[in-house]
């Protein structure tokens, strides 16, 4: 959790070293060497593995150690080479980074006819912190429905990718997400889309 700390908290920018730590897994081995020193066979041995129906019929009556037991048995069902399960950790941290930078600056938006309806200062990130402020929004009577309007529009946008790829985690352009248009400083800005990155980490997972 501390190797990660930079990516999930917004502590500034990301530079490439805590990319490397993010996608470093320091458990990776872990199963391997435990297979080596033959304590996974001890494990094993004694801590059957219990299926989920097993569990659910079975776990109301297990104390703390019990379930405790039970969750060791899970430990080595399936045996998993160490750099398989590298891999799958850096693919992992990729798309966990790809999300840690992936910011909207709220008072960058606009609405079709140029009206800001997003405080200057607000920035947040996609996409639970857009859940968040869509929620937040209920309270406000007055422009509540305009503004999840707009963060729905976002929210749409970057689902399908047809997102400016400029205004992401960028204060420097203004962005109508229901026209699609893109300005910098009042003055419209040829803008290409997002590249299709969502969908490749995706495949790289599997």
């Amino acid at each position: 959790m501390d190797l990660k700390k930079v990516l999930d908290e917004d502590a500034g920018e990301i530079d490439e070293i805590d990319r490397m730590f993010g996608n470093y897994s320091v458990g990776a081995h872990l199963q391997d060497d435990l297979y080596a020193n033959k304590i996974a066979f001890i494990v094993a041995l004694n801590f059957p593995y219990y299926t989920l129906a097993e569990k659910e019929k079975l776990g109301p009556s297990w104390n703390r150690e019990e379930w405790a037991m039970a969750r060791l048995g899970d430990m080595f069902v399936a045996r998993v080479p160490a750099d398989v399960n590298q891999a799958f950790d850096a693919a992992l941290g990729d798309g966990e980074m790809y999300i840690a930078e992936y910011n909207i600056h709220m008072g960058h938006l606009l609405t079709d006819d140029g009206r800001q309806l997003f405080p200057d200062d607000m920035v947040l990130l996609s996409h639970w912190n857009l859940r968040d402020e869509l929620k937040a929004d209920y309270a406000d009577k007055q422009n509540g429905p305009e503004k999840q309007e707009m963060i729905t529009k976002v929210m749409e946008r970057i689902i399908n990718q047809d997102i400016p790829k400029v205004v992401i985690n960028n204060p420097e352009f203004e962005w109508a997400p229901f026209s699609n248009k893109v300005t910098k400083a009042g003055t419209p800005v040829e803008a290409e889309h997002e590249p299709d990155t969502l969908y490749q980490l995706i495949l790289s997972i599997f």
